[in-house]
């Protein structure tokens, strides 16, 4: 089919008018993205690979049949290459990529040439639940740079990159780890990191040892949603892999800019560690800077989805970021995190920086999540740290040492829930192969079981009063039994969000 060219301006000329003239009796007003990239949200019941192209069709219809032959145009525009991604433009509506979270989450990235089409298309077809820019977001991570704040990063004098810094430059800490008299099934990291020390002991000790199982969480997986990690750093161990990128796949981008590095140190290093036999995937859905847009973590979400049925039950996402609720893209990316733990996956966040109420973050807010806030050496709460009945439970999280980029021995210590929440994920990853319910349900309620109570100095209101325990070299209790039991939970006049309504026993203690 060929076009005349001044007869396809026309044409063009026509839809334009067509399309300002229906948007102005249109009640749906979509926020406007600058770039012109949208994520459309559909339904959960709409089958994806036959809507698209009755989409395609159906902006024509709502223009006015201005070309003719439409047939061969969406053919040639639906086509699907090897890869099975949807890449074939038509104007003035683009399709680049489609979502299925669980069945549950349903949505595309498109490219929409002309702003008022947006209420349009909302009006007019029914499996559009939503359409919102695919902005991109600004996530304030920890970085080098900021040593002025607070909540950034502090170093020593010495060069937060230079090599050898780590375990006083030892292979690993396990090999410094000797076995633990009073339970022959676990092993003391002595002269271990305060926040190591912290988690393993009811009364804060800095000098007291960290205890941990001969396991570690071995056989478990670990989803790091983050920036990037330095898989080849030498406390992994060779146990991180590169899973996913929505930023690029040569080595130095999947680096990234240090603060997935951080965290995955915390959850799995065998030095700055909790868990030390995890293995970690890195899923990097930000730039170095913190940037990332919608599509990138609905992508990666998906991609964490798809690949943890492969490891079921043995898998745990941690997601130390978060956006204002208030944000256009907050409510579809809710969405898409409760898809996801509603399919089975336990999901650990942050609780937030901003020294705000952290139901007003996402995805802290969100009902299916685990949030955490932190603590710093003196179990005081970080002044920082968001809090209220969103938060689960309470975490190390100020001045924290860990792996960092620069070197396979580079370290950095950092401030913030960000590095709370992967202490509580490193602890879900010793307890969670010895839970008869791996659900997100149970082993969010042995991890609020297991804490520490009325512990935290400076508490906000509203925000339960626990700090994350692994409970590891605790003793026995006559009450306690090999396996873990449902209990009905007793009733409190508390307002906690998340209550523990299972209560585990385990045969290390």
């Amino acid at each position: 089919m060929y076009f005349k060219p001044l007869s396809f301006l026309f044409c063009l000329f026509s839809i334009t008018l067509f399309v300002n003239a229906t948007s102005n009796t249109s009640d749906h007003h979509p926020a406007v993205s600058k770039d012109q990239r949208y994520i459309v949200q559909l339904k959960p019941t709409t089958d994806i690979e036959n809507f698209i192209p009755n989409l395609l069709k159906g902006i024509f219809d709502l223009i006015g049949d201005v070309i003719d032959d439409i047939g061969d145009f969406l053919e040639d525009a639906t086509h699907l290459d090897d890869s099975k991604k949807l890449a074939k433009r038509t104007n003035p509506v683009q399709v680049f990529d489609s979502f299925d979270i669980d069945g549950s989450f349903k949505a595309l990235s498109t490219r929409i040439e002309k702003d008022s089409l947006l209420g349009s298309m909302l009006s007019h077809f029914d499996e559009i639940v939503g359409i919102i820019p695919d902005e991109v977001i600004k996530f304030d991570l920890p970085k080098p740079q900021s040593l002025r704040r607070r909540y950034y990063m502090r170093h020593t004098p010495d060069n937060v990159y230079a090599e050898g810094k780590l375990v006083k430059n030892s292979s690993s800490a396990q090999e410094s780890s000797t076995k633990n008299a009073t339970n022959p099934h676990t092993l003391q990291q002595k002269n271990a990191p305060w926040n190591l020390a912290r988690i393993t002991q009811r009364k804060p000790d800095p000098k007291a040892p960290y205890v941990y199982p001969e396991s570690s969480g071995e056989g478990v997986r670990i989803y790091v949603i983050d920036d990037g990690v330095n898989k080849d750093h030498k406390d992994f161990d060779g146990r991180v892999s590169w899973g996913f990128s929505a930023i690029g796949n040569d080595s130095t981008t999947q680096i990234g800019g240090g603060h997935g590095t951080h965290v995955s140190g915390i959850i799995g290093g065998q030095e700055y560690g909790v868990a030390k036999n995890v293995t970690i995937v890195s899923v990097q859905v930000l730039k170095k800077n913190g940037e990332g847009s919608v599509s990138s973590l609905l992508s990666g979400v998906q991609w964490v989805v798809k690949d943890a049925k492969k490891h079921a039950k043995k898998s745990i996402v941690n997601m130390s970021l978060g956006i204002p609720s208030i944000a256009p893209s907050a409510d579809t990316l809710d969405q898409a995190i409760t898809a996801a733990a509603k399919g089975g996956l336990p999901i650990i966040v942050a609780s937030g920086n901003s020294a705000s109420d952290a139901c007003e973050v996402v995805p802290a807010g969100n009902p299916n999540v685990y949030t955490v806030a932190a603590s710093d050496k003196t179990d005081t709460l970080d002044p920082r740290s968001c809090y209220g009945k969103c938060v689960a439970i309470t975490a190390p999280g100020v001045n924290v040492e860990s792996d960092y980029i620069g070197g396979n021995n580079a370290t950095a210590t950092m401030s913030g829930t960000s590095m709370a929440a992967p202490h509580v994920t490193g602890i879900a990853a010793l307890i969670l192969q010895d839970l008869d319910d791996p659900s997100p349900k149970s082993l969010f309620a042995a991890l609020t079981s297991f804490a520490t109570k009325n512990v935290i100095k400076e508490n906000r209101p509203h925000t339960v009063n626990l700090l994350a325990f692994n409970k590891v070299d605790e003793p026995k209790k006559s009450n306690q039994t090999t396996t873990t039991t449902k209990k009905q939970p007793k009733k409190k006049s508390d307002s906690k969000k998340k209550s523990s309504s299972n209560k585990k026993s385990s045969s290390k203690d």
